[in-house]
Formats: C-alpha cells, structure tokens, sequence
C-alpha cells in the first residue's frame, strides 16, 4: 500500500542521515562522554590509586565502565550470586572486562547503579591499545589477568610502569598483588573479538557494533541523532555505514575512541 511505501521510504531516510550523524556529528571534541558517564548526583571524582585503598571485603571498591562502585555493603549481605571470591579478587581495581560476561544477566549493570558512588576523572578513564602502541611507548607494559572462574575470560591488561610506586618498579608485573597494581591500570589490549562475543553487548548499556572489520564501544558515545545507533547492537553495520557514504578519514579520526579491538575470524 501507498501507506507501507512511505513508511519504508521515511525508515529508509531516518538510519541514512543518523548514521550519518553518527560520524560527521562527532568531530566537534567540546561534545564529550561527561554527560552520560556521571549521571545525577553520582559525579565525584575518584582516581584509580583512591579507589586502589578499597580492596578488601570489608571496603570494597570496583571500577566497571569508568563509573566507581561501593560494593561493601553488597558483600556483607551475601547479595552477589557468585559469592565473595570473584568480587575480591578484583577489589580496589577495575573488573570491567569481567564484569560484562555470561556470568551476569541482561540487567546486571542497572541492578549495580544503585552502589555507584562517583567516576573516573577523564583523564584516567580506559582505553584500549594496540599491540603497536604498547610496543612503541616503553612506559606502557601488558599483563594476563588470570581466570576468576570458569565463566570469566582471560582478558589483558596495560599498565603504565611509570605510576607504579618505586619499590615495586624492579618487580615483574606477575608478582604484585592487584592492590600493588590497581593504581597502574590505563586500559586493555585490543585483543581480537569473535562475532558471538560481539553479540552478547547488546544491550543499551553495554552497547557493541561492528564496522569495517572492527569493533567499537558505543555504550557512552552521545549520538547526535538519538538512538538510531542502538538499533543494531552487537551486529555488523558496516553495510549502513556505507551507504551513508562517509569517508574513510571520518573513521579514522572519530573511532579510536571507541575502538575495542579487531573483529576475529569465526
């Protein structure tokens, strides 16, 4: 019917001028992450060496998605489903990588807002590297986080030896504890990501998509053309994004950002 077509036909416009948006919106650098990242009255800043003096089961504090997280009073009410341990492990540190798993359902981050208590300053929020860039900069140093679980995926850290105190900088990474290291953590390698890994950040929260090979974080990216970008969660839209014709040095300039890391073959 005429009614049909011009609803395809206004669909159609919709997703080519947001994921046009998505790109040539971004390039102005005063449109930061701030807004999304410290919502309501959850703004105070805590650096990683502050959150760093919380790591015991008593004063515990976690850092997931660059927001920091008192879970002290979660623990002692035996209210974290997989016991004690797996939280402890990573107290005083930031367990993002672990926490978005198969462990945790759909709802868990919304469940976890009502322990947050402030954010990362921006200038120490994670990144993620390249193998190159770790290679290139001696300060920048990686290690193997170990498994908590049989559920939890070993992922890989990057520290900045530079920021780890003096009596520990003769040490190898592998022998200091979390709460030595915890202070040093600026991001994770960009590790190779498989599709269905992909698709498990589905979720408004916790928000992947593909493009071009690569996969990005779009969690916290204030889209200047609403939601469109969350249409298609955890799937490739390179083929959107190519039909909105943009450039590929729009890519290169707007999506470091958000980069996570290369798509791996499946």
């Amino acid at each position: 019917s005429i009614t049909n077509i011009l609803i395809f036909i206004l669909l159609g416009v919709s997703l080519y001028f947001g994921y046009t948006m998505f790109l040539s919106g971004d390039d102005d650098d005063s449109d930061t992450d701030d807004d999304v990242i410290a919502q309501g009255e959850k703004t105070k800043e805590y650096t990683r060496a502050e959150v760093a003096k919380h790591h015991t089961e008593k004063d515990c504090w976690v850092i997931i998605d660059d927001r920091v997280f008192d879970l002290t009073d979660m623990l002692q009410k035996g209210r974290h489903p997989g016991g004690l341990e797996p939280v402890i492990e990573k107290a005083g540190g930031d367990c993002t990588k672990g926490f978005h798993g198969p462990q945790h359902p759909k709802n868990a981050f919304q469940v976890y807002l009502q322990y947050q208590i402030g954010v990362l300053p921006a200038s120490e929020r994670s990144k993620y590297f390249t193998e190159e860039q770790v290679a290139n900069n001696e300060a920048l140093k990686v290690h193997a986080q170990r498994k908590t679980s049989s559920k939890w995926k070993n992922y890989t850290g990057v520290f900045d030896v530079t920021k780890l105190a003096k009596a520990n900088q003769k040490k190898d990474l592998g022998s200091l504890s979390s709460t030595e290291l915890n202070p040093a953590f600026v991001g994770y390698l960009a590790e190779p990501m498989s599709h269905r890994d992909v698709r498990t950040h589905d979720q408004r929260d916790d928000a992947y998509v593909i493009v071009k090979g690569n996969v990005y974080n779009v969690t916290h990216f204030n889209h200047p053309g609403g939601e469109v970008i969350f249409e298609r969660l955890g799937e490739d839209n390179t083929s959107s994004f190519e039909l909105a014709g943009h450039r590929a040095s729009v890519l290169e300039k707007v999506a470091p950002k958000y980069f996570v890391g290369p798509l791996a073959d499946n």
